[in-house]
């Protein structure tokens, strides 16, 4: 099944070096906290042609994916490196900065691949990688630039001040951004989520899952980096394919402590629904089979119901539900539909 491809005879002209400018990729190494010792991969896009910006998106990819195949597109290969048609390019073009990492454990950072000790971690990682490029209170850090320059100027790039910010997570991103907007409860003007990890699925991946799930505290201490858990392939072998021929993509099981960790923050994050203020675009396709569509749809009653303070909503949430999509909103066939009105949800704010 096709996913938005292009006409034929186009690929060569989509895939030129003029039409995909690269990012700029450097990293952040963390000194102190949760993550010290480890190297986070960052990457910058910038509105074309350069201008003074509109906004910035930090964006979170999903479990055991890389910041550029989440949000990229498939060249003529269908490797997730192409920038004309993404969510990045549709987002330099309504003006905003893009930025993005990798996870720990995750495409070119450091650590154990498709591992991490806690979510926290994760939220820990996201706040520096923000800080280090609007200036804040992150833990100790060191930049490196790569080809195309640094992420940041030392202490924050001044240009970028009072702009709007926004966060955008796509399933355990999704997660992170909730929590990383829990801990920041004022840094961001709006955060949108896609197919975001906040219930699991009613079948639970099987009797395997429900048994897995049981044991999950006696697993993840007597065994946390074992793989135990194979998470269901994409039903579009488009981007079974394309899972398959990334090297930075993790293809193993999920380990024991990550799952753990993944059961105890749909404990918190539907835990927190009172404390969730400020605006959201929350989406989720019907046929998600990783995460669950009605838990979604749950969760965002209960932030709306929960966050109430003097009769007045205290979150405004804008809510897409596409019918004929399952979990991978930004890659699977008419993604064109999500990104326009993710877009089109961001522009409102600015």
């Amino acid at each position: 099944m096709a996913m938005d491809a292009p006409p034929p005879g186009v690929d060569a002209e989509l895939d030129a070096p003029a039409a995909n400018p690269p990012p700029r990729k450097g990293t952040l190494t963390l000194a102190v906290g949760s993550l010290a010792g480890e190297t986070l991969a960052t990457y910058r896009w910038d509105p074309r042609p350069p201008a003074h910006a509109a906004g910035v998106v930090f964006l979170l990819h999903g479990i055991f994916a890389h910041c550029r195949f989440e949000f990229l597109d498939s060249d003529a290969a269908n490797a997730r490196t192409r920038y004309v048609g993404s969510v990045v390019e549709a987002l330099n073009g309504a003006g905003l900065v893009v930025i993005g990492h990798d996870y720990v454990g995750h495409g070119d950072s450091t650590g154990m691949r498709g591992y991490f000790d806690s979510v926290d971690t994760l939220v820990d990682g996201a706040l520096a990688v923000v800080d280090s490029v609007l200036g804040g209170g992150a833990p100790a850090a060191t930049t490196a630039a790569g080809a195309n320059g640094a992420l940041a100027p030392a202490g924050g790039d001044a240009a970028l001040a009072g702009l709007p910010v926004f966060l955008g997570g796509v399933s355990l991103g999704g997660a992170v951004a909730i929590l990383t907007s829990l801990r920041r409860p004022t840094r961001f003007a709006g955060v949108a989520l896609f197919s975001p990890a906040v219930h699991p699925p009613a079948d639970m991946f099987g009797l395997k899952g429900h048994v897995l799930a049981a044991l999950s505290g006696l697993l993840s201490t007597l065994m946390p980096t074992v793989p135990v858990l194979q998470l269901p392939p994409s039903p579009f072998p488009k981007f079974r394919e394309a899972v398959e021929l990334d090297p930075l993509f993790y293809h193993g099981g999920v380990r024991c402590r990550v799952g753990r960790e993944m059961l105890r923050v749909y404990g918190e994050v539907g835990a927190r629904q009172g404390e969730v203020r400020g605006r959201w675009f929350v989406c989720s396709g019907a046929k998600d089979v990783i995460v669950s569509a009605e838990g979604i749809r749950a969760w965002v009653a209960g932030v709306v119901e929960g966050s109430t303070e003097g009769g007045a909503p205290g979150a405004t949430v804008t809510e897409r539900r596409y019918d004929g999509m399952g979990h991978d909103l930004l890659r699977e066939e008419g993604t064109a539909q999500v990104r326009a009105d993710f877009v089109s949800w961001v522009k409102g704010l600015l």
